[in-house]
């Protein structure tokens, strides 16, 4: 027999936690539950369902009115915690929660301290950002203190090509944005949670919702003379293809494919059996700076952060996040395309200029 909309609301995993074992709603607010789903219909929502379920816990029959009262009141003010949970639990709540969002503030010893500096260390780091924001209040450009701004990943030391990827990448909240916010530990945590937050959201709707979505987030600059470009070259070259029995180029023109779990996922170089392109033979993937090689990685670099040279590069992400994500693209061919040949080129190979196709 199919659920009604209150016997859904009463099965969900935080409903139950919030209510507990003894608790009843009286028949009034049932009534006024079923005006509600009427109204805005039944949509899973953590948020909405769990705000409901506090408000008929603190014994509340009219949800309109509630909601609306709610909303008078700015989101991370003690009045809304108040409203949201009742009184006792709200204040608890709304302290917890400002203690959590203190600790996050660089001008604490125990921000630095979180991520993994001596009580020494952290007293000269706090020092030091509020030596920085003084510098910052009294230099009408501010651009040398902003991680926005090429001007201060310049003066960190970067090309002035990197500081414009660095850029990027905090406008698009790369893992560079969270590591200089928070510090390596705390950011780093902070980026994964993100990502998989993005990717729960997208595994949720339709297939051409997530690839109209992709193509319009497509990176739009594109290297013609970098490596992976000269790698690809020399492969058609010395394996005498044909480009237009090929996929490679800028992003646009490249091979994509959706990975459950993973998103829409780009190969470097995908070779079809003629120009009509319906029939994949080959994909090929150059691993330049950036990558791991698979029997290189082991657990313990996971949260390290990708380096070249020596020098640790943010926007290149973890170990652990390069490495995943190759493997489950070279498992999502071999799955989905189990008669196609997948090859992996490294740096060496393109310096020894070695890049005949393998069996």
């Amino acid at each position: 027999m199919k659920k009604t909309n209150i016997e859904k609301f009463l099965g969900l995993k935080q409903v139950i936690e919030i209510f507990g074992i003894d608790f009843m709603m009286t028949v009034d607010q049932q009534q006024n539950l079923i005006l509600y789903f009427d109204r805005y219909g039944y949509r899973t929502s953590q948020n909405r369902y769990s705000r409901l379920a506090w408000f008929i816990k603190q014994g509340v029959i009219d949800l309109f009115a509630k909601e609306k009262n709610l909303l008078r009141y700015p989101r991370m003010s003690v009045e809304y915690f108040r409203e949201l949970y009742g009184v006792t639990i709200g204040e608890e709540r709304w302290n917890s929660n400002l203690t959590k969002i203190r600790d996050c503030f660089p001008s604490r010893e125990i921000y630095w301290s979180n991520n993994g500096y001596s009580a020494e260390e952290a007293k000269l780091k706090v020092k030091e950002h509020q030596i920085n924001a003084s510098l910052k209040s009294q230099n009408r450009n501010h651009k040398k203190f902003s991680i926005r701004c090429k001007e201060y990943w310049i003066e960190k030391g970067y090309t002035e090509e990197s500081a414009v990827e660095m850029v990027s990448n905090c406008q698009r909240r790369g893992i560079s944005f969270y590591v200089e916010k928070y510090g390596d530990v705390i950011g780093i945590k902070k980026y994964n949670a993100s990502c998989k937050k993005r990717i729960r959201t997208w595994e949720n709707k339709p297939y051409e919702e997530r690839k109209n979505h992709y193509l319009k987030t497509i990176p739009t600059s594109f290297n013609e003379s970098g490596q992976e470009m000269q790698a690809i070259k020399l492969i058609l070259l010395q394996n005498d293809i044909s480009a237009n029995r090929c996929m490679f180029g800028p992003p646009s023109s490249q091979f994509y494919q959706w990975i459950p779990e993973h998103g829409f996922r780009r190969y470097d170089l995908a070779i079809f059996e003629d120009s009509t392109k319906t029939v994949l033979q080959y994909i090929i993937e150059y691993h330049g700076p950036g990558h791991i090689n698979f029997s290189d990685y082991i657990s313990s670099m996971d949260n390290k952060i990708i380096e070249v040279d020596g020098r640790p590069l943010p926007h290149l992400g973890t170990c652990g996040h390069s490495y995943r994500n190759d493997i489950a693209k070279k498992q999502h061919i071999n799955s989905k395309f189990p008669d196609v040949k997948y090859c992996v080129y490294w740096v060496k190979d393109l310096k020894n200029k070695d890049l005949r196709l393998y069996e």
